[in-house]
């Protein structure tokens, strides 16, 4: 609570890798993402293997933050068939109504793919602020069983 009444303007970096992070469970990062500072400029968010909920939570907090210019997503999955098309989503709409966001990179996610491209194309379009869009897929650093490979939702199963 006494986080998210701070007036910290900075970036704030969570890396869930690291020892100490590395065992925090879904519910208390939610919490971590519901009480930072609206008043941070920068939030970097790396190895979070807390699923759609955790995303949404980060979509949630984009839509009140005054004065967040950055948001960095690498190395995180919202998870499943729906789960990161349905977080992506979300993520699209808090981003598109952002005023101030000039940076924005999704780094190893399921975030963004061609089963949500249209919803951010129009949210990128929409928005004014951003100066700076980069998405790397994680087809470049992750194994993919093939075998998985769904139609319906153009998704397959990391391994």
């Amino acid at each position: 609570e006494a986080m998210g009444s701070s007036t910290k303007r900075n970036k704030m970096t969570f890396d869930f890798s690291l020892t100490g992070w590395d065992k925090l469970s879904k519910k208390k990062a939610i919490n971590l993402i519901k009480h930072l500072p609206p008043t941070i400029e920068g939030l970097e968010i790396l190895f979070a293997p807390f699923s759609a909920e955790f995303i949404k939570s980060i979509a949630d907090f984009v839509t009140t933050a005054s004065n967040l210019k950055t948001l960095q997503i690498c190395d995180t999955f919202a998870g499943g068939a729906s789960g990161g098309r349905d977080s992506g989503i979300l993520l699209a709409k808090a981003i598109r109504n952002h005023s101030k966001i000039e940076r924005l990179e999704l780094m190893c996610t399921d975030l963004i793919g061609n089963r949500n491209a249209s919803i951010w194309e129009d949210a990128l379009k929409q928005n004014q602020s951003l100066k700076e869009v980069t998405c790397y897929g994680a087809a470049l650093y992750y194994e993919v069983d093939l075998s998985t490979y769904d139609a319906d939702t153009s998704t397959v199963d990391i391994v």
